[in-house]
């Protein structure tokens, strides 16, 4: 499975960053950088490397929780071009999360980002699009707690008083959600559906 894949890679990519800063250095994010050397490539290579084990472990285990779920539907959907589209979605989501970070940091010499967050927050959002009616944490109903998601992450960005990339996780958040909907337009459908019988 490509997700087992993409974890394998991640791991190993961020255990050899933890004992080699220049590979950090590398691979960060850094939007003043990326404005005064063209190094766009880091708008990608940031997505495989974390801050720490805890940042790496976390991040991991979301995809595995959510990823092959989707995976599976992505090539039950569109067969085995699937796979295709399932990876170029992931990638995508890494450097698409970025964006708005990039044009608010870019004058900003000290900001740094790094981690797979953006990307596995597109996941989770175009799980939720498949599986509304699903429990996550603390088992709140998925079509619940995705605007809480939004919400919150809103209101940290806002406050700006933690390490976290919170305007990443809302970029990645909207981005799977958009993303699905255009690839599988009846996905839509069927959220707006589901919801609907709960009521």
């Amino acid at each position: 499975m490509i997700t087992y894949f993409i974890i394998g890679f991640t791991v190993f990519i961020s255990l050899m960053a933890f004992n080699d800063t220049s590979i950090v250095r590398k691979l960060i994010f850094h939007p003043a950088s990326i404005q005064r050397n063209n190094n766009y490539g880091t708008f990608l290579y940031h997505g495989f490397i974390h801050g720490d084990m805890n940042h790496l472990i976390f991040n991991m285990i979301s995809f595995y929780f959510f990823g092959p779920t989707l995976e599976r539907i992505f090539v039950a959907e569109n067969g085995k071009i699937g796979s295709t589209y399932y990876i170029l979605f992931y990638l995508s989501a890494i450097i698409v999360s970025s964006i708005y970070s990039y044009f608010k940091h870019k004058d900003d010499e000290r900001y740094m980002a790094l981690g797979a967050s953006g990307g596995i927050s597109a996941v989770i959002f175009s799980y939720i699009v498949f599986q509304p009616l699903a429990t996550l944490n603390f088992f709140i109903p998925a079509f619940i707690y995705a605007p809480l998601f939004v919400i919150f992450s809103l209101y940290l960005s806002k406050k700006g008083r933690d390490n976290i990339g919170h305007d990443a996780h809302i970029s990645g958040a909207l981005y799977g959600f958009i993303f699905t909907i255009i690839l599988f337009p009846d996905s839509l459908k069927n959220f707006i559906w589901q919801i609907g019988n709960v009521f």
